[in-house]
């Protein structure tokens, strides 16, 4: 079925607008969602799939993207969505899989809302089938491979034999527990946010980062939807940083881990599951003048449930930025080779800089597993059905496979 002109209306009408407005930030985020589908309201006719019934808070009866985008746009700016929300971004995708089973955008829409429920075996087993029925779409492929190519805490357990860290060593702060979080239940207070008191690497080892990164040039934009959504940077992947991987596996077994395993109380086989999704080499500038950089990153929240933030250039290069913590209502920034580790649920930014550049490794963590704790693959296997049975089967009532069902 061809796609209907409501995006390019609705498109339109947001900028009239004003371009700036909050459902105009949203959407860069649901560009990847559903703006290169068509709208939600013909992708469940053209697939024979019913609609599901509105939420009681729903303020229309519109299934168009502009709700949508206004609706993840939430999703960064207040940390968090509705279920319901999710439901319909992932049956918007499945539709359009079930259109065409080699529509990337797809893919890359369904993997993205099973990160953000936490089904993180299932996003990837996503990513990796997306790559396979799209090999030429860089953005698959990527996802797919990078988190094979990091550090893997259930093959090498050396991270075991790592120290604790001394009194002092490490700050923590105790705040209450966000939307979304996996810490204590997701009620009550907890110490979410962890920052050393001084450099754990060597400052000459950041250096040899940036440089090995600025060597490769950095690009604008993610592949993944935590920071591509909202908050777009200039930086390098660590994985297309060949002599810089091998450095960050090591480093990441014994600086990063040991941090989270402490400070977060994780147990051994919570260790073992962890798993990096992204990490990234960030560039930001005060000014065009100073480079390409941002100078800032605005207010948001992340999809994963570990972030690891190292400083990779000293305080003396730059004024003003640090990273804004919302709960503590101020912002954390230390010398090179400071590090910071926070639940990424938590309302943070990037300060942005009067002058100079400044330099960053960001490093998203998740726990690895399926929070619903569903085996891996069944939301393919619900598309291999519908596949087989053609476009235009419905799904039974609370299927992986059709546009109606949603977890």
């Amino acid at each position: 079925a061809a796609p209907c002109h409501c995006v390019e209306r609705e498109l339109a009408a947001c900028e009239r607008r004003g371009g700036h407005c909050r459902q105009e930030t949203g959407r860069i985020k649901m560009d990847r969602f559903v703006a290169r589908l068509a709208c939600l309201a013909c992708l469940y006719v053209a697939s024979s799939a019913s609609l599901p019934p509105l939420a009681p808070s729903s303020p229309s009866p519109s299934f168009r993207v502009t709700n949508l985008r206004l609706r993840g746009g939430r999703v960064r700016y207040e940390g968090h969505i509705e279920d319901y929300d999710l439901q319909l971004m992932r049956a918007a995708a499945a539709a359009a899989l079930r259109m065409d089973q080699t529509n990337p955008e797809g893919w890359l829409s369904l993997g993205d809302v099973r990160c953000m429920q936490g089904e993180w075996k299932e996003a990837k087993h996503i990513y990796a089938e997306g790559a396979h029925r799209c090999p030429n779409d860089l953005r698959l492929r990527q996802l797919a491979a990078d988190v094979n190519m990091y550090y893997n805490p259930g093959e090498d357990q050396g991270w075991m034999q790592q120290p604790g860290f001394e009194e002092g060593e490490v700050t923590s702060f105790e705040v209450d527990v966000p939307p979304g979080s996996t810490a204590a239940g997701g009620t009550g207070k907890a110490k979410l946010i962890h920052a050393s008191a001084g450099p754990m690497i060597p400052p000459d080892s950041c250096a040899w980062v940036v440089a090995c990164a600025q060597a490769s040039g950095e690009v604008k934009g993610s592949v993944t939807a935590p920071v591509e959504a909202f908050a777009p940077t200039v930086h390098v992947h660590v994985s297309t940083l060949s002599p810089v991987l091998p450095w960050f596996n090591e480093m990441f077994k014994t600086t990063c881990l040991p941090l989270l395993r402490h400070g977060f109380s994780l147990t051994p086989d919570e260790c073992k599951d962890l798993r990096v999704l992204e990490a990234i080499v960030v560039r930001y500038d005060a000014s065009p003048e100073t480079g390409p950089g941002k100078a800032g990153l605005k207010r948001h929240v992340d999809a994963a449930d570990f972030l690891v933030s190292i400083a990779l250039n000293g305080q003396d290069e730059f004024e003003g930025g640090g990273l804004w913590i919302d709960a503590l209502e101020s912002d954390i920034c230390g010398p090179a080779g400071t590090v910071i580790a926070i639940d990424p649920k938590l309302p943070h930014a990037g300060n942005g800089l009067a002058s100079g550049t400044r330099h960053v490794l960001a490093v998203y963590v998740s726990r690895g597993v399926n929070r619903s704790g569903k085996k891996e693959g069944y939301t393919v296997e619900g598309l291999e059905k519908d596949f087989a049975e053609g476009v235009g089967k419905e799904a039974p009532e609370g299927g992986d496979g059709g546009a109606a069902g949603g977890k």
